[in-house]
């Protein structure tokens, strides 16, 4: 059994782990849309939309989680409103949401890792003019 102020604590910083999970996502993406062109071989293409399914399923799965995240906050509230002096609840979801980010954390860095790899291939993003 955890207070309330401690689970919206750890709600806060796993909220801002998904947030900036999001963003690197978002940098990722930005970066892959540079590589398409039209002089990239189409098993490379393939590979590239590989990269981006990756990434919109991650982002995803994360906009999923901290929706979750948010109606746990919204429920928590309720209960603390009612009675802010007994506000003890479980913690089961928290090491729930933990895991899941953890879990979407590896992927994306697994992900990462590959998509640098490719792009030390890849010189699609300097043949582009702008």
């Amino acid at each position: 059994m955890k207070t309330l102020e401690a689970i919206h604590h750890h709600h806060t910083e796993l909220t801002n782990e998904i947030l900036f999970l999001k963003k690197e996502i978002d940098f990722l993406l930005k970066i892959l849309r540079n590589c398409y062109s039209s002089s990239v071989q189409s098993d490379k293409i393939k590979l590239m939309d590989s990269y981006w399914k990756s990434f919109d399923q991650n982002n995803e799965n994360l906009d999923q989680l901290l929706h979750r995240i948010q109606l746990e906050e919204k429920k928590d509230a309720v209960l603390y409103k009612s009675d802010p002096n007994n506000a003890l609840v479980t913690d089961e979801k928290e090491s729930e949401f933990a895991q899941k980010i953890q879990t979407i954390q590896t992927e994306i860095k697994l992900i990462k890792e590959s998509f640098y790899e490719f792009m030390k291939g890849c010189n699609a993003c300097t043949l582009k003019t702008h």
